[in-house]
Order: structure tokens, then C-alpha cells, then sequence
């Protein structure tokens, strides 16, 4: 349904101006048209002593800025302008809403100026805008130039400042009329940025710019905050005071690890007749969920028995929702229990940045304990998992050599725990697990199996 209704005067005024009307350059943005609107006749105008020409242009605009009207002179300096008002249904501002202040502008054709246009003698009717009103107004326009900027919101999104990240933004500040424009006051609250040049006392002349630019950040700031300021410029022109708003918020790296500790079990010492690895190794994932990079680094461990596997580095940086495994590596030397710890400091911001994780294994030497050296001893395994790919249940078998803490765990694609199928102490020999589907997705998993320094891998495939 047409919801645009036009006062009489507003009909008259319209009717005239457009009927057997020439063709000119139109200057002001189309006015969005409302359910109400104030008729304004503008009976003279008056543009550095001269009346308006054929095609020079008139407008309001509400205090937002917004073009609420407008109208092109045509064969005299009258002419009928319907000033529209603000739909309060709509997230558009379309126009003034009562008793807002109203901007007339005045574009002269020929010179191609923008200028802002007064009613004289001061007639407050004259300046405010009310619905279904009309006023008769005379206009002068003394080139009084009119600042314009191009933007006036800017979010710098969020910045990485580990990796020492900063972003520059600019805009311009034009002056559209036909004198200068000088920069009285600049303003705000600014803590987060940085500015140049400086402002104050600028002239802009007639027909030229001035750049603003800010630095985000450019003072002081906390990582993991956000940041919203105003900034105000104050010009001798007419109501110009101009405001940039600016956002930005400094990331903040975090971190998430899949354990707290590592508990290697039981662990044989190598011998002529037990030969084997004399090793387990484990590992930690950890992930940075924050928005920022996280920098891990100083990674050691406490102890000699344990250690970084190789290849695994002693410091480095995940990206925001990256992850990676820390692995260690436990090697007993003698039959007795080992403690130590693994250490690392992080930039994190949400938890220590200093973190422990206690470590425990033991070192078994066979003969110290009595073994019967007669047996060959039983060779560590992991069968493939049967049936492969399944939907239901499944089954593993697998051989551990010594009666030793054994785990048994699947992993999703992304290296998290989803399920424990053993972590306990098992004896020698062959067992067998039932794996079911019932809670998993379907997608591919990893199964890992650990015992007495020894590793064994397989994949799976469940289907749904």
C-alpha cells in the first residue's frame, strides 16, 4: 500500500514546479518520501547579492544530514520544496522529525558551489521543522563553505598485536563551498588512537581537502578489549561540527589444553633378553581458541628420564583457532618410579601464564623382578579394527608384553579425545575391545594404543 500523502500546498507547489518543466543536472540526493512532510515556499533567494538562476538547486537536510527535500529553480528564484519526515517504523532515517532544526543548502549551478543558505531576520518558524507546516522563507546565501567528510565510522575489526599488527585509516575532509573553512576544535576521547596531522587551525580553502588519518592503536592499550571513541571536529561554518566514530578491539590470545597430566605407565628397561624401545611417548594438545596468536615458549621438562621427543620445538605460535601436540618422551634407566613436570610460559591472558604439567611413569627391569628368562617375551600389537568402515559395534584386538598400564583411546580428525576404551593395568597376553558407534559421527577416527613405552596406531571409519 502507497503510504505517501502530500499536504495541498505541498500538491500545488510540485505540480508547478514540474509541469512543462526544462531538464537540469540534479546536485542533492533524491529525498526518500514519508506519511508526512512540511510545505516550504521559498519566495526569494538571494546568492552573493544575486537571485538564483535556471537549474541552481535548493534542499533541506535534518541534523543527521539526511536530504529531506529538495527543488530546482526554473525560471525565477521561487520555487516549492516538500520536507519529509522521519519514518519512525524504519531503521532508514529518511528525514526531520518535530521541531528538528532545518539546513537550507543552495548549490549555484554555474559555479558549481555548494553553500549553506539562512533565512534572514531570524524567524525561529522559519528554522524548525513541524508536520503538516508551511512557511514562506526567503533564503540568502553568502558563500559560507561547507565541510564534508566521506566517512564517518570506521572499525579497525580486531587486531593481532603479538605479531606487533597496527592499521591506518583516512578519510577527507572537503570543502564544498566558496570560502574558507577553518578547523577551530579537534575533540574527543582518543586514548586508543593516534592522529596527524594535527587540525587545529587548518584552513581548508575553497575547492580543496584536508586529510585526517588515525593509527589504531597509537597509545596505550590492554589486549583482549574493545575500543569505541568519538572524535569532534568544530568549524566556523554553521552547525559543522563533524564526528568520526571509530571501533576497534586489541585480540587476546588463550589457550586449551586436552590434559592436565601424563601418566606413562610401566615402562621395561631394555636387556639382551628383553630387547624392545625402552621408551613411551605421549603427548599434549593444546589450542588457542582466543583471537589473537598465541606464543608458547621455554618448553622443558624437569627431569632426565623424560623429555621433548624429537623434532618437537622448544617455543612456538598457534594462530588464532590453530592447534598443536606437545610430545614427551619417558626413558627410565632404573627399576624404580619417576616424577617430574613439563614447563612452558604463554602470552595468554585468561589463565597462568606459566604452566605445569606433573609428569609420572616407572621403569620396570624384568629380571629384577623375577620373570622366567626361559619365556620369549610376548610381541606388543594392534590389529586393524573388524568389521572397518561399521555402523553399530566393532571389535580391536591387540597384545601387550608385560603386565603394564595399557591406554586405549580414539581420537576425532581434529586430534581430540572422544573416547577411552582402556586406562588401566592390564597382564600379558592378548585382548580384545568392543568399539560402538553409538555417539560418534560418522567421519574417520584415529585409535591409539600405548603400553611399556610402546605405540601403535590404526584408523577406523564409522558410518551412519
Amino acid at each position: 500500500m502507497n503510504r505517501t500523502y502530500l499536504s495541498l500546498a505541498t500538491v500545488i507547489f510540485v505540480s508547478v514546479t514540474l509541469f512543462m518543466s526544462p531538464v537540469f543536472a540534479q546536485h542533492f540526493p533524491e529525498p526518500i518520501p514519508t506519511d508526512g512532510n512540511m510545505s516550504i515556499l521559498v519566495s526569494a533567494t538571494d546568492i552573493n547579492g544575486v537571485p538564483a538562476s535556471p537549474g541552481d538547486e535548493v534542499a533541506t537536510f535534518d541534523p543527521q544530514g539526511v536530504c529531506a527535500g529538495r527543488a530546482i529553480f526554473e525560471n525565477d528564484d521561487q520555487v516549492g520544496i516538500g520536507a519529509w519526515r522521519d519514518d519512525p517504523a524504519s531503521e532508514v532515517d529518511e528525514g526531520f522529525r518535530d521541531n528538528d532544526p532545518i539546513e537550507y543548502r543552495i548549490w549555484d549551478a554555474d559555479q558549481d558551489v555548494e553553500m549553506i543558505a539562512d533565512p534572514p531576520g531570524g524567524d525561529e518558524a522559519n528554522r524548525r521543522w513541524a508536520n503538516n507546516g508551511f512557511v514562506v522563507v526567503t533564503l540568502h546565501a553568502d558563500g559560507i563553505g561547507i565541510p564534508r567528510i566521506r566517512e564517518v565510522e570506521h572499525d579497525f575489526g580486531v587486531l593481532d598485536m603479538t605479531v606487533g599488527e597496527a592499521r591506518n585509516w583516512s578519510t577527507t575532509i572537503e570543502n564544498l563551498g566558496n570560502s574558507d573553512v577553518s578547523i577551530l576544535e579537534v575533540g574527543g576521547d582518543a586514548d586508543a588512537w593516534l592522529f596527524g596531522p594535527r587540525l587545529e587551525d587548518d584552513v581548508i580553502p575553497v575547492d580543496d581537502s584536508i586529510a585526517f588519518f588515525s593509527v589504531f592503536p597509537g597509545g596505550d592499550y590492554q589486549v583482549g578489549t574493545d575500543y569505541s571513541s568519538v572524535i569532534t571536529l568544530a568549524t566556523d561554518c554553521p552547525d559543522s561540527l563533524i564526528e568520526i566514530h571509530l571501533t576497534g578491539r586489541i585480540g587476546a590470545p588463550r589457550y586449551e589444553m586436552d590434559k592436565d597430566s601424563i601418566d606413562f605407565g610401566v615402562v621395561n628397561i631394555p636387556s639382551d633378553l628383553y630387547p624392545g624401545p625402552g621408551f613411551a611417548l605421549d603427548s599434549i594438545l593444546i589450542r588457542n581458541p582466543g583471537d589473537a596468536t598465541l606464543n608458547v615458549f621455554n618448553l622443558q621438562c624437569s627431569q632426565a628420564a623424560f623429555s621433548l621427543a624429537g623434532g618437537n620445538p622448544a617455543e612456538f605460535s598457534l594462530h588464532p583457532g590453530d592447534s598443536a601436540y606437545i610430545r614427551v618422551e619417558f626413558r627410565p634407566e632404573e627399576h624404580t618410579e619417576y616424577n617430574g613436570t613439563m614447563v612452558y610460559a604463554t602470552n595468554a591472558v585468561t589463565r597462568p601464564t606459566h604452566v605445569t604439567i606433573p609428569l609420572h611413569g616407572e621403569g620396570l627391569n624384568p629380571i629384577s623382578v623375577g620373570e622366567d628368562r626361559s619365556q620369549p617375551p610376548m610381541q606388543f600389537s594392534l590389529s586393524p579394527v573388524y568389521p572397518n568402515p561399521f555402523n553399530g559395534k566393532a571389535t580391536v584386538r591387540f597384545t601387550v608384553p608385560s603386565n603394564s598400564h595399557t591406554r586405549l583411546v580414539v581420537y576425532d580428525v581434529r586430534g581430540s579425545e572422544v573416547l577411552r576404551l582402556a586406562d588401566e593395568t592390564l597382564t600379558s597376553g592378548e585382548h580384545s575391545v568392543t568399539i560402538e558407534s553409538h555417539g560418534l559421527p560418522a567421519g574417520s577416527y584415529l585409535l591409539r594404543l600405548t603400553n611399556s613405552g610402546n605405540l601403535a596406531e590404526s584408523h577406523f571409519v564409522v558410518l551412519k
